[in-house]
């Protein structure tokens, strides 16, 4: 494992608070499958991720009723930040990127978002998705903010009381900006929930063969694939990210690990290779997925 000195002299040229550059090209405007089946997922997935989060909350005792929640990367629907709203928190999403109004798609998913959280939840008030049905065409009940996670222009600084994200910090292009950036925005006593995915995304079932290229062969693919590879990050370096930018890392949940049978072949191959990564032990290494819960602290 890296000691943090270590680790600080072997950062990439572009690591740093002062370098905050994203990458400048669309990813992904492709129209969402419209599909009742794909719909049908897409629904089932955003009240799914919308019901860890608020369970994530409560377990934090951070109400959702009254707060203002950021949501980084929301992807080619709204669905999570707006059963949020319907709990009561004043909703943002930042993106690059942000998703245009799919017709066909997003007039049909908000609908059976409606009913499937009416249907669910009867008590809570579901006027937010509601108004996106009404006024077809825009997603009005919530705030987007095209920005990178890197520079969220346009958010005040100390003003978002909770920021989320899901399986979105492994594709910035400057994740140490990043974690400044977030702790710049959060108010004292605010918290982060960040899910990463830290497998090579070109193969799952293959999750560490990116760790095998060098820096300047990296950050080449990197840029071509717009960063849908992912990052080659590892969890204890977003760890200390955070820490530095001066959020209180409260929990760390590694929720998927590689298999030993993975491993057992990958490690040789690592020891052998340039990598930077080849002197990780078997146990930090064996992490690729995990989330992160954040508290800025009130003298932070």
């Amino acid at each position: 494992m890296f000691s943090a000195a270590a680790f600080k002299q072997n950062q990439s040229p572009v690591s740093g608070a002062a370098n905050c550059v994203a990458a400048q090209l669309p990813v992904n405007w492709r129209k969402p499958d419209d599909s009742p089946d794909a719909i049908e997922r897409d629904v089932a997935y955003a009240m799914k991720i919308s019901n860890e989060y608020v369970e994530l909350l409560e377990k934090q005792e951070s109400a959702l009723k009254g707060a203002t929640v950021l949501e980084l990367g929301p992807g080619h629907n709204y669905g999570a930040a707006l059963v949020l709203a319907c709990h009561g928190a004043d909703v943002v999403v930042a993106d690059r990127f942000p998703v245009p109004w799919f017709e066909g798609y997003h007039d049909k998913f908000y609908e059976l978002l409606w009913q499937r959280l009416a249907d669910i939840r009867p008590e809570i008030d579901t006027a937010p998705i509601k108004r996106c049905v009404k006024t077809s065409g825009t997603h009005k009940s919530v705030m987007v903010v095209e920005s990178s996670a890197e520079n969220l222009a346009g958010i005040a600084d100390v003003s978002i009381d909770i920021i989320l994200s899901n399986a979105v910090l492994e594709h910035v292009q400057n994740p140490e900006c990043v974690a400044h950036e977030l702790h710049r925005v959060t108010r004292s006593g605010g918290i982060g929930l960040h899910q990463i995915d830290f497998r090579d995304h070109r193969d799952f079932s293959r999750p560490l063969e990116y760790l095998l290229l060098g820096a300047d062969d990296f950050g080449k693919m990197f840029a071509e694939r717009n960063g849908e590879c992912g990052r080659q990050t590892r969890h204890f370096e977003m760890h200390e990210f955070f820490r530095i930018a001066g959020f209180e890392v409260a929990a760390f949940d590694a929720n998927w690990i590689a298999t030993d049978e993975y491993l057992d072949e990958f490690m040789p191959r690592l020891g052998d290779s340039g990598s930077r990564y080849k002197t990780i032990t078997r146990d930090e290494l064996r992490i690729i997925s995990g989330r992160f819960i954040l508290h800025k602290l009130g003298n932070a």
